[in-house]
């Protein structure tokens, strides 16, 4: 039996969640290289299988290059539904056959707190193993997993045991195992804080040592404190097994180089708008505050912000708020990337009977349901449905 630890943290990241659930549902894509994008026209891959990254190929690069690279390439659309389905199968059987105390940080990760079920797996060494088959022989998918004392250093195994490996780091040697990484490889270390550490000559995990938890906290508040203990393999975080409600809302594109065609720039706002809508109604919330947003090559933003209490034709009202918005706002500019975001959600309630607005609820209801039964947009608004010239 192995010593009793402190704290056990599993992190499961499944891998290239997107294209092993085509490659699954698509026999004939086994062994080749698949790459996504999101829907027909995507222009930017949002993953590819481990085929397609021996030819260099990579997340966020343009589909133009991927294509380049290799011309073999075979791109899919995303199917966002699909990879929701299963992704809350697999954190269900998580959470019964091994641990209730899990948070789903993303749709292809989750952590485990299994503190309290070393009585039942005594052995850590072969827990992720057992959580890695079991995932594999019930959903024929691969997965990668880390096990330490804390979250950052349970996440970071996770990511040098990919594709398919079980990385275990014994809680009093995650400090030397974070030591040599640069400190914008672990989570929650973005550019900006970065540049906050780099002032006080903090490149690596191992150089936090240099300065006191004291002028991080001055600068960055508790945040700057977590940093503090996650660069010594001690991120005192728990994992958080109630879900959050959520705050905002929000689908985005980056669109193809050169974009500037009226027509374009509003097919792809369109189109973010009926994901949107569609999505907020499937998860019962309506919004009183909307943004919109356009990046230009300068990376400015150019955005609005909309109050809306109309809780009906969504879609509807975010076509004219579309309207509006590039009528005033936009100048012809080449544009980079599009976002729609919902703010100030609020849980919806059934509207009254005969009503029209209950029609228009009845409507969106169906459009979705017909939509999840057959996991693709195989129904949805005519605007969005001419091809890009």
């Amino acid at each position: 039996m192995s010593a009793r630890w402190k704290k056990v943290i599993v992190l499961l990241d499944m891998d290239a969640f997107f294209a092993a659930i085509e490659i699954l549902d698509n026999p004939k894509l086994s062994n080749k290289p698949v790459s996504v994008t999101n829907g027909l026209h995507g222009s930017t891959i949002i993953t590819c299988s481990y085929v397609a990254r021996r030819y260099g190929i990579h997340t966020g690069m343009s589909l133009h290059k991927a294509r380049h690279l290799c011309p073999g390439l075979i791109n899919m659309p995303a199917r966002h539904q699909r990879y929701n389905q299963i992704s809350t199968a697999i954190m269900r059987y998580i959470a019964a056959e091994f641990t209730p105390d899990i948070e789903v940080f993303s749709v292809d990760e989750a952590f485990l707190d299994m503190t309290a079920c070393q009585m039942r797996f005594p052995n850590l060494f072969i827990l992720p193993k057992a959580i890695q088959d079991g995932i594999y022989k019930r959903f024929c998918l691969p997965v990668s997993i880390g096990i330490s004392g804390d979250k950052t250093t349970a996440k970071y195994a996770a990511k040098c045991a990919k594709p398919y490996g079980v990385k275990v780091v014994l809680p009093h040697q995650a400090a030397d195992f974070l030591a040599a990484v640069p400190v914008t490889d672990l989570c929650g270390i973005a550019h900006n804080i970065a540049y906050v550490l780099a002032e006080y000559g903090v490149h690596y995990c191992q150089d936090i040592k240099r300065i006191p938890k004291s002028i991080l906290q001055q600068r960055l508040g508790v945040t700057g404190v977590r940093i503090w203990y996650m660069c010594q393999g001690k991120d005192p975080a728990p994992v958080y097994t109630k879900t959050q409600k959520a705050k905002s809302m929000g689908h985005g594109k980056v669109l193809p180089p050169g974009t500037k065609s009226k027509d374009q720039v509003i097919y792809y706002l369109v189109h973010m708008a009926a994901k949107l809508a569609t999505r907020l109604h499937q998860e019962g919330y309506y919004a009183s505050v909307f943004i919109i947003a356009m990046r230009t090559p300068q990376k400015t933003w150019i955005k609005r912000k909309i109050v809306h209490t109309v809780r009906y034709r969504i879609y509807e009202s975010l076509v004219g708020m579309i309207q509006h918005f590039l009528a005033d706002k936009w100048h012809g500019e080449i544009i980079t990337q599009v976002q729609i975001t919902a703010c100030r959600l609020h849980i919806d309630e059934q509207l009254d009977l005969f009503t029209q607005e209950n029609k228009q609820y009845d409507l969106q209801r169906t459009l979705v349901a017909i939509n999840h039964k057959y996991n693709k947009n195989i129904v949805t608004y005519a605007r969005i449905i001419d091809p890009i010239k």
